[in-house]
């Protein structure tokens, strides 16, 4: 009676830093056999499409992202400044541009979902499609109901864009290169916004406001949704597997003969080509792997990017300028040079941006070579001296100098604390990790930007800073202890 055997054969790239080695390596009834096909010593000699470091595929999933933040981002200034010409309450306009934000708390969650059901290509393709229908619901005449819906459309579309683009970036990046290319997708995002910001002061200024956003609505039609197809033509990196079966029981063996000549054999309880550093079947090691890269456990992750949203996108965003209005007035003397509280809060604000731009990869790229534990709790350190600086200081100086620095941290923060996320994603697809992580970010920016100015108005703002500073502390403490017990 002839037996039937089942031979597993795949071919995957392993990226090394100092070119790209190819393995092929066959799992059969005797265990895994392994062997190197090919080595080249600069990967984009063998692998086509790439572009600064990462997939043109990629880079394109990124580009489409920046594209469907033409309306949104826009909506932020040409919305208050047209509300009159519009018809709208004046009143409305917060709660309208806000709720995007607060529905994401919902649709974080179940954009999980959607992507299991639909599969990654056509949730994107379908949120950039829907990005461009609500672009142009926001130059229709629709009223309040309308627009205040097509802000919730929104939310759920940038939920399931955002996710799509960490899943990838999960999928097709390892420890030396996902901090850059986190960092690279939150610069690129922000450039979006830039230049929503900037066409849209232009375009409504001569065109008008309705008109911009049709130009908004079909520029992010035609561009976005060819740039989505292409972006989701991206090959996953965990290699191409083939099943094939071998009937033929002495044609099998001596294949199974031939392989253990020339390579060393190992049992399918290995996890580990030593010689190649592929890891294939027990995912545990792999999962410490990273827990031991990071130092800090998912729970503190999730606890520590709230309160990064807290400070960067609520806290300090929304009350810098009213500390710089009760501390100096309207206006502060520099130099012999008077300067407007409002503008300097203004720029404070923009730096914000500035640094999401430059910033962002370059923190990214140093948590990739230094560790994500150096580089989160450096700029945990950095923010709480800028509050507490902010908090007790009556120097415009210094309070300036200090929330210029705190952003850099924020910006620091984001990127190495999504970094962190979208690894301990990848190596749980079954679970909702980036779901909730991106939920207690939102939570953070949401309630920072409400409950903080508040908060502020209500103990003052030393207190408000100084409690702030004070959560970042207990943050750190637990992140030190977290260490120490993984490092026993």
């Amino acid at each position: 009676m002839q037996k039937k055997y089942s031979t597993l054969r795949e071919t995957t790239s392993q990226n090394t830093g100092h070119g790209d080695t190819e393995v092929d390596y066959s799992v059969s009834n005797n265990g895994l056999s392994y062997r190197t096909v090919q080595s080249s010593k600069n990967i984009f000699d063998r692998i086509p499409g790439r572009f600064c470091n990462i997939h043109t595929e990629q880079l394109a999933i990124f580009l489409t992202v920046a594209i469907t933040l033409l309306g949104d981002s826009s909506l932020y200034v040409l919305l208050p400044t047209y509300v009159f010409d519009l018809g709208i309450p004046v009143a409305a306009v917060g709660v309208i541009l806000s709720l995007n934000r607060f529905v994401r708390i919902i649709t974080n969650y179940y954009a999980k979902y959607l992507y299991s059901y639909f599969g990654r290509r056509r949730l994107f393709i379908y949120s950039v499609i829907l990005s461009a229908i609500t672009t142009l619901f926001y130059g229709l005449p629709v009223g309040v109901v309308i627009l205040g819906f097509s802000r919730l459309i929104w939310g759920g579309c940038w939920s399931a864009m955002r996710l799509v683009s960490f899943e990838s970036i999960a999928e097709n990046s390892n420890d030396n290169n996902r901090g850059t290319l986190t960092g690279l997708f939150h610069s690129i995002a922000r450039i979006g916004s830039l230049l929503a910001i900037f066409l849209g002061g232009i375009l409504s200024n001569y065109l008008g406001y309705r008109n911009t956003y049709y130009i908004f609505a079909f520029m992010t039609f035609i561009i976005g949704v060819p740039l989505s197809f292409y972006g989701m033509s991206i090959k996953r990196s965990s290699g191409n597997m083939q099943i094939s079966e071998q009937t033929d029981e002495r044609a099998t063996e001596q294949t199974q003969e031939q392989m253990t000549e020339q390579t060393p054999v190992q049992t399918t309880e290995q996890t580990t080509v030593r010689e190649t550093g592929v890891s294939v079947g027990n995912n545990e090691n792999t999962y410490n792997h990273v827990k031991s890269k990071v130092n800090i456990s998912l729970k503190l992750t999730y606890f520590m990017t709230f309160l990064n949203s807290w400070v960067g996108n609520g806290l300090l965003v929304s009350t810098i300028g009213y500390i710089l209005l009760l501390i100096f007035g309207k206006e502060v003397t520099l130099f012999n040079i008077t300067i407007g509280v409002s503008i300097a809060a203004s720029f404070l604000v923009s730096v914000r941006w500035f640094y999401d731009i430059f910033l962002s990869v370059i923190f990214g790229k140093l948590a990739d070579r230094f560790g994500y534990f150096k580089i989160i709790i450096m700029n945990c350190i950095l923010q709480i001296i800028s509050l507490l600086i902010i908090a007790y200081t009556q120097s415009f100086i210094l309070i300036f100098l200090a929330a210029i620095v705190g952003f850099g941290g924020v910006t620091a923060l984001t990127s190495t604390l999504d970094a962190s996320a979208i690894g301990y994603q990848s190596l749980n697809k079954d679970k909702n990790i980036l779901g909730h992580f991106t939920t207690w970010q939102d939570l953070g920016a949401a309630f920072g930007s409400m409950a903080g100015y508040s908060l502020v108005i209500a103990v003052g703002y030393s207190r408000a800073y100084m409690i702030t500073a004070l959560m970042i502390v207990l943050a750190i403490a637990f992140a030190i202890i977290n260490r120490k017990r993984n490092s026993e």
